[in-house]
């Protein structure tokens, strides 16, 4: 072989080799490790491409219609690079968006901490207009309840003023509307005391003013209509069907008249505390008094957008979404402007994040909380099994965070934070969720109403909640505790913690007694059995009822037979001492029954009651023993309720736990392991795209011009050898 011909031939070679590493990294998507499928997503590409690792996908919308068309049984990662992913809608996740016999997984790439979005970057200019406000113009139609600065919720104007009383009336009629369930007539309005300067009758954008009172263990909003003048008061019209809805339950829940606290939210002159906005949606003008160090032409400012950012969403209990893992990402800014009914706005509670949505009989045991409904969260789960939720964080809410709602079973949240959320942190199962296909039947007032069709009901079942962080929860609506499990069976919350809530740290249970059986309750001779056999174990309660009380870090409802309350750490319940009669470490409500608590380590003032075993009515065949505590106090009730055993308190005063506490408070909460990793991801601050750039196409293109390089050397070698062969 000649010089000419050997170096042709290591051309050749080189060409040939180079093409082989081209051709494998431009096709690489199969993870040779288990041979699972790998489709990326790269928000910072300046066009999407086909999900390679080198042609990535622009939006994870794009790759998640990709994964629809395959039909082969591997599994299939999605693997999303860094960044904030702005949605334009919801990603929903329907019964055409799994494998029946594989899993997908949409999980961060390495290193990454992408964030999926459902608000709106803010880059528009700011301008000063005196007394610390500045603004900026912003697109959007509608009330804004919620902005963010650096990470940082943000409120809308709030001042207090007496209320003096109701005037008016509304009148209901059953039938008339679909929101109306019953005859009735409620109160037009609230009187104001007048505020300074007459500020309310003249401010701008009445209808986007809210109204709220608050109760021991509840706050109620309405909103305004209008306002109008007489010769003593304010009169403060409220929207109407809700502000009659508002005045419908009963125990101190309903909008209250009388109360030197009526909080008033979002009038445009009451903007003077640092951290405060108003927007004005008539001008589309967003003011906003920045806090101390906050720099608005170089802030992270976002204005929420969509209500809700991931939903899965089987039809029925025979077409379920299944298999499905969200792995690494954050889920953050969700709108939410209350529930909506009628044309007119408002949120009443009655203990925990269920709402009414229907005008109904104030006996609201009777139609089996048929008018109460759950509002959209940032992540939702409905009709779906084998779901896993690891690793992520949800955070910076217009409502709850994430609701596992309806026929959800097998399902596992591990190693997730939650946190600053409007409402509940996470909700499991539903209020109406006390009898399982019940629509049309015997059961209770208004059965035709009942949410869920008899195909589609079905409780929650075998979840699984460990190692994860609940904090500063129900910012927005402080009746919502942490934590609301209506319904759940055969399924454990353990090695959790829950931190900074306003009112109870977790509810589980409801019906109260109303639901056990009893020849006086709403179904005789049937008690519910929807939430039994699960497992709050090795827990950790910090600060919780911050706010409201009346409850425990730990608060329960209802006949829950097979129910463990062991091991958990609680300390800090409550902030005022005037109310040491309504707060507890742990309050066994109105039903509690069936359950079993111990070695729980309860550190809180003294003066609470470290267990609330008192005669709330209808519960007993509870046990507590071998728990430990700084309160020797069992009840606030004179006495204990018959049938529960109360035994072996072991009451430590010097703050000198012995071995076996000191186990339990160490153990509590969430590993150290699971804890570094939410940590670092909560830490981290993902950038919005600054340059359009595809690294992998780049490096695809230098590969291939390298190829093309060396076939030109090639090309020219073979010619220089031609001429010299005609040469010669």
């Amino acid at each position: 072989m000649t010089k000419t011909n050997k170096l042709y031939f290591v051309i050749a070679f080189l060409f040939i080799l180079i093409t082989i590493a081209s051709l494998s990294f431009t096709t690489d998507i199969v993870n040779a490790e288990d041979n699972s499928l790998n489709i990326y997503v790269n928000g910072a590409v300046k066009k999407s491409g086909d999900g390679s690792i080198d042609s990535p996908f622009k939006t994870i919308k794009e790759a998640k219609d990709y994964v629809k068309t395959l039909s082969n049984n591997k599994n299939i990662n999605v693997i999303i690079a860094d960044g904030i992913y702005e949605l334009n809608e919801s990603l929903v996740f329907g019964i055409n968006d799994f494998k029946q016999n594989s899993t997908i997984t949409y999980k961060a790439a390495q290193g990454a901490h992408p964030v999926l979005s459902g608000g709106k970057h803010i880059t528009s200019k700011w301008t000063s207009e005196g007394n610390g406000i500045y603004s900026t113009t912003l697109d959007r139609n509608k009330k804004l309840r919620s902005l963010y600065v650096n990470g940082k919720r943000c409120y809308m104007t709030c001042n207090t003023i007496r209320g003096c009383g109701a005037f008016g009336s509304y009148e209901v009629t059953e039938g008339e509307y679909d929101w109306a369930w019953a005859d009735g007539a409620e109160r037009a309005g609230v009187y104001l005391e007048y505020d300074e300067d007459n500020i309310l009758l003249n401010t701008r954008n009445q209808d986007d003013i809210e109204l709220v009172t608050r109760s021991t263990w509840n706050t109620n909003t309405v909103c305004v209509d209008h306002f109008e003048e007489n010769a003593v008061y304010i009169m403060a019209y409220f929207q109407m069907p809700y502000g009659a809805i508002a005045q419908t339950v009963r125990w101190g829940n309903e909008y209250t008249f009388n109360t030197p606290d009526t909080y008033i939210y979002n009038v445009f002159e009451w903007l003077d505390e640092p951290g405060e906005f108003y927007f004005d949606k008539t001008t589309h003008k967003l003011y906003y008094y920045p806090r101390e160090g906050e720099d608005l032409n170089t802030a992270d400012i976002v204005v929420p957008n969509l209500e809700n950012i991931v939903s899965i969403e089987g039809e029925d209990n025979d077409n379920l979404v299944k298999n499905l893992t969200f792995d690494g990402l954050t889920f953050a800014y969700t709108d939410w402007n209350l529930h909506e009914v009628g044309g007119s706005h408002g949120r009443t509670t009655n203990q925990a994040a269920a709402a009414l949505t229907a005008y109904a009989e104030w006996q609201w045991h009777e139609y089996i909380y048929r008018a109460y409904d759950l509002a959209p969260c940032a992540f939702s789960v409905t009709s779906a099994t084998n779901i896993t939720i690891s690793n992520c964080s949800i955070c910076h809410t217009g409502n709850d965070g994430l609701d596992l709602i309806n026929a959800v079973s097998n399902t596992t949240l591990v190693g997730n934070s939650i946190y600053d959320t409007a409402g509940a942190a996470l909700i499991v199962g539903h209020p109406q969720h006390m009898y399982i296909g019940d629509k049309d039947s015997d059961k209770g007032n208004h059965s035709d109403k009942e949410k869920y069709d008899v195909n589609v009901e079905a409780a929650c079942t075998n979840i699984d909640i460990e190692n994860n962080q609940f904090s500063y929860t129900s910012q927005h609506f402080y009746g919502d505790p942490g934590i609301v499990i209506y319904t759940m069976n055969n399924s454990k919350f353990e090695h959790n913690t829950v931190q900074e809530t306003p009112y109870a740290g977790i509810s589980i249970g409801w019906g109260w007694w109303n639901m056990n059986g009893d020849p006086d309750s709403v179904v005789p001779g049937e008690g519910y059995a929807t939430c039994h056999d699960n497992s709050i174990c090795y827990n950790k309660f910090l600060n919780t009822l911050t706010v409201l009380n009346d409850a425990g870090a730990i608060y329960t409802l209802g006949d829950m037979p097979g129910t463990v309350i062991s091991e958990n750490y609680i300390k800090n319940v409550g902030t005022e001492s005037s109310h040491v009669d309504k707060v507890r470490g742990i309050h066994a409500d109105e039903g509690t029954k069936n359950v079993l608590g111990e070695r729980n380590v309860i550190d809180i003032d003294p003066r609470l009651a470290c267990i609330d075993c008192g005669d709330w009515g209808r519960k007993g065949h509870n046990t507590w023993r071998n728990n430990y505590s700084t309160s020797a106090r069992w009840s606030t009730e004179p006495n204990i309720e018959p049938g529960t055993v109360c035994e072996n308190l072991v009451v430590v005063t010097d703050g000198n736990w012995n071995d076996e506490a000191l186990s339990v408070k160490n153990n509590a909460g969430v590993s150290a392991e699971y804890m570094a990793t939410i940590t670092e991801r909560d830490n981290a601050k993902p950038s919005y795209f600054e340059e359009e750039k595809n690294l992998g196409l780049i490096i695809g293109l230098s590969v291939a011009g390298g190829i093309v390089l060396i076939g030109a050397i090639a090309a020219a070698a073979f010619i220089v050898t031609k001429k010299k062969k005609k040469q010669a």
